[in-house]
């Protein structure tokens, strides 16, 4: 299973750092080569298309900040030490998708057991970051997409079914933002089009 992640996430930051370093230049190159009579619709699109993707990666940022602090009330709550400290790096690998919840559990884990009996401290430990997870999943990160991105939560829930279930564990983490650019190419090119037969 790592084997066949391993492309995709090391893909996806490579693509994010060419597109901000190199995203002027390749938009000044796709204005080139479209007729005037396209220009502003394509202009349109591509800035509410800059737009979504912003909102969503805030959306993102602000999700693993929830997670993070109900990560550190839930360790505070079950008296882990440097409840604080585990909950902001959490919050931190929680931006990684798929390795980075995983990753940012074996801190506490590991700190959890070497404070008491192994099953007796530990076991609570794992049920606060699986909480965590759980509200993400189902509860803040569809409210924060209804909100930055315009897609209703019950939407944003079932692009991410739909997502796992036709492209494994990737589909997950490209629902949302394909959805976003969907939704957006084809309202703008909709109206773009309309516009231009009046």
């Amino acid at each position: 299973l790592s084997k066949a992640l391993t492309p995709y996430i090391l893909f996806v930051p490579l693509l994010t750092f060419f597109l901000l370093r190199d995203g002027p230049t390749f938009r000044k190159a796709l204005f080139r080569l479209v007729p005037n009579r396209y220009f502003e619709m394509v202009f349109i699109l591509q800035y509410r298309l800059s737009r979504q993707l912003r909102n969503y990666i805030r959306g993102v940022i602000l999700d693993s900040l929830f997670v993070g602090a109900i990560t550190t009330l839930g360790l505070r709550l079950v008296n882990v030490r440097y409840a604080l400290f585990l909950g902001i790096a959490y919050g931190l690998t929680n931006l990684v998708p798929f390795f980075g919840p995983i990753l940012g559990t074996i801190p506490g884990v590991v700190l959890a057991a070497s404070q008491g009996s192994a099953m007796g401290a530990v076991i609570p430990v794992i049920l606060v970051y699986a909480l965590a997870q759980f509200i993400s999943v189902t509860l803040i990160l569809p409210l924060l997409m209804a909100r930055m991105v315009q897609l209703h939560p019950v939407v944003v829930i079932m692009v991410v079914i739909a997502g796992a279930n036709l492209f494994g564990p990737i589909g997950p983490i490209i629902a949302v933002p394909l959805t976003c650019i969907l939704k957006v190419v084809l309202w703008e090119s909709y109206y773009g089009i309309k516009k231009l037969r009046h």
